[in-house]
């Protein structure tokens, strides 16, 4: 289990869990049910972060009694969570130690563009066991899904995983998504408008999330890589630019759930025109397909041109100038970190220390370092989507 993956995150994540757990502590407004719930997921918490522990330090830890202790544990094991072995003797009563079982089910997460598919298979701690990249052009029709589903159960035959290994599908897809509506509102570049994604459920049959790609890969990044930081901006810098605001170690939604668009801020008055109809968006001089345009349409080409063409170089420059100048204006407007996320990041690494200082002239007064680079790597978005099921199913996150 990676060191603090949920160590501060889930222990605060969503306000509406929090207060929960206050109200539970209290005794105020929950009856029997409701108290037992709250303990479950306090139990299911605490082993999926330790790994194990006997069921003495879990009544320690949560202060709860050894009966209590005994039903939660046992209600998991029945649930397929959790496997009890004896620990070592120190003279007393052999102890029971419960053991999470992160390979007790499978999840897939997806990640869909206009132009390409990418697949990961992880187990419940978010270990990445299998990846592919496919040239599969978006369809709004069903047939797309239908060969979706084809590959994915391809990849369970290659494993000899059947559906009852797979707890679900995470897909994280570029637009606004309704997830209490089950509705991708709308998706400018694969042309999708009030989409009910229950369909794909059906023909998946398998339970299905779909979530916003740069909500999904800030997930991602603050369940395993950044859980000691409680607010910050995930920027997602791909063929399209978008992003998720944390506060408080959770998904800012905001009131439309369109929170964290930064693609869409103007950057230039009266410029480009945007995917989305508006003119001198963010997007459209900071997204990956300006460069790779540039190249005939490979952005691995640019970067290895650039170094023998001036007027890639320079083009290179412009780039990084108008990203500092949107950058700068997020860390301005509500001084928090910044993590660069998304097919941008490689690219970046190299030029990055000459990148933050643009960043830092840009903003008028003296400040601690504002902007990272991710860690969550190319599969972030499929491995955030994958692990909203994972939340869901311990019962960690509500709503979800």
């Amino acid at each position: 289990m990676p060191q603090g993956t949920l160590e501060n995150f889930v222990k605060y994540t969503y306000k509406e869990f929090r207060g929960y757990s206050d109200m539970v502590r209290s005794g105020e407004g929950v009856n029997n049910t409701s108290v037992r719930a709250e303990n479950r997921r306090r139990v299911a918490y605490l082993l999926y972060q330790r790994g194990a522990l006997s069921k003495q330090a879990i009544a320690r830890e949560l202060g709860l009694s050894i009966p209590t202790v005994n039903l939660l544990v046992s209600q998991l094991k029945e649930e397929g969570l959790l496997t009890l072995q004896s620990g070592a003797s120190t003279g007393g009563r052999i102890p029971e130690i419960a053991h999470f079982r992160y390979d007790s089910q499978y999840v897939f997460g997806l990640e869909i563009t206009d132009h390409h598919l990418r697949i990961v298979l992880i187990d419940l701690a978010g270990t990445p066991l299998f990846h592919a990249y496919h040239d599969l052009p978006f369809r709004k029709e069903q047939s797309y899904w239908i060969e979706a589903r084809g590959l994915l159960y391809g990849i369970m035959k290659q494993r000899n995983l059947t559906p009852a290994n797979i707890l679900g599908v995470g897909v994280a897809i570029p637009g606004v998504v309704r997830r209490d509506l089950h509705q991708v509102d709308f998706a400018p570049t694969l042309d999708l408008r009030y989409f009910d994604y229950r369909t794909v459920e059906d023909i998946f049959t398998l339970p299905v999330i779909i979530e916003n790609e740069a909500n999904a890969a800030g997930f991602a990044e603050s369940w395993l890589h950044s859980s000691h930081q409680a607010d910050g901006i995930y920027l997602s810098v791909n063929k399209g630019v978008g992003g998720a605001v944390i506060v408080d170690h959770a998904l800012s939604y905001g009131i439309n759930r369109r929170s964290g668009e930064f693609g869409h801020m103007t950057l230039v008055p009266g410029g480009r025109r945007c995917s989305c109809g508006k003119e001198g968006c963010f997007e459209a001089y900071c997204s990956t397909r300006v460069l790779a345009d540039l190249a005939g349409g490979d952005l691995a080409a640019f970067f290895r041109r650039k170094g023998q063409e001036p007027p890639l170089q320079q083009a290179w420059e412009t780039y990084l100038r108008y990203l500092a100048q949107a950058v700068s204006n997020i860390c301005v407007a509500l001084d928090v970190p910044v993590v660069i996320g998304g097919d941008i990041v490689p690219y970046l690494e190299n030029d990055f220390p000459h990148f933050t200082d643009m960043v830092e002239a840009m903003i008028p007064f003296s400040s601690h370092p504002y902007v990272t680079l991710s860690n969550a790597g190319a599969d972030a978005a499929c491995v955030g989507a994958a692990l909203l099921l994972v939340a869901r199913r311990l019962q960690l996150l509500p709503g979800v």
